[in-house]
């Protein structure tokens, strides 16, 4: 008797499967056949930047005629969205993709510009990939401003590389507000305290340079203050040359 149990058993809930899978596939309307009701737009590095906001991705959808409100998920092309996304000047990377209560989320990031290149006619940003962006953001970007003959080639390269290590400094972060460049591709930089200008000339052994200046704050501007000198010059090894007004 035990064993005719069993078997009904099985044979009920066997059919109890088949039937549920029969309710899921030709009942349940499909994920796809779902109308979009809700964009939800998340910018994941909001606190830290607030280049764009969630209001200019919906009026960026809007503008390309890729709005999905009252679409169904059929109709909706994910991929072609985070492309048309990615054209925007202020985005490093975005994800679409479909909530299991139909609401489409859109997650981006944000490029975050290093500095900011105003060359001639010239003007756009460098962010932390290398990349130039428009200076055309929501906020204004607070980082060192780099003037003169600007190659972009320069900016994206060794420039870069000059920027970030100053950056990397607290000193030379807070004291360094401009860089100007020559036709040459030799340095000056402007500082924040003091009328001075500091020459670096090339870009060759930047770092040692930038080193003799740290010392000679110490060392000298300590004691003569900060307006005795109308230049530095570093660019000469072991040593540093200043001009006094």
């Amino acid at each position: 008797m035990k064993i005719w149990q069993k078997i009904g058993f099985i044979v009920v809930l066997t059919l109890l499967i088949g039937y549920l899978t029969f309710v899921m596939i030709w009942l349940v309307p499909s994920r796809k056949d779902v109308l979009c009701q809700e964009v939800k737009v998340v910018v994941t590095d909001a606190k830290s930047n607030q280049f764009i906001s969630e209001k200019d991705i919906v009026d960026f959808l809007k503008h390309k005629n890729i709005y999905p409100i009252g679409k169904t998920f059929n109709e909706i092309s994910l991929r072609d969205m985070e492309h048309q996304l990615l054209t925007h000047a202020s985005l490093r990377n975005a994800v679409c993709y479909q909530t299991s209560n139909g609401t489409l989320l859109v997650k981006v990031t944000q490029r975050v510009p290093v500095f900011r290149v105003m060359s001639g006619t010239s003007s756009y940003y460098v962010d932390k990939e290398r990349k130039t962006m428009p200076t055309v953001l929501r906020q204004t970007a607070y980082v060192p401003i780099v003037t003169g003959s600007v190659k972009t080639q320069f900016a994206t390269g060794e420039l870069f590389d000059l920027i970030t290590y100053i950056q990397s400094d607290n000193f030379l972060r807070s004291q360094i507000s401009q860089i100007h460049v020559y036709p040459n591709d030799e340095i000056e930089l402007i500082p924040r305290v003091g009328s001075q200008v500091i020459y670096l000339g090339s870009l060759e052994n930047y770092k040692s340079k930038l080193n003799k200046l740290l010392v000679f704050y110490d060392k000298a501007i300590a004691k003569v203050g900060w307006e005795t000198y109308s230049r530095i010059d570093l660019q000469y090894r072991d040593q540093v040359v200043c001009t006094r007004r």
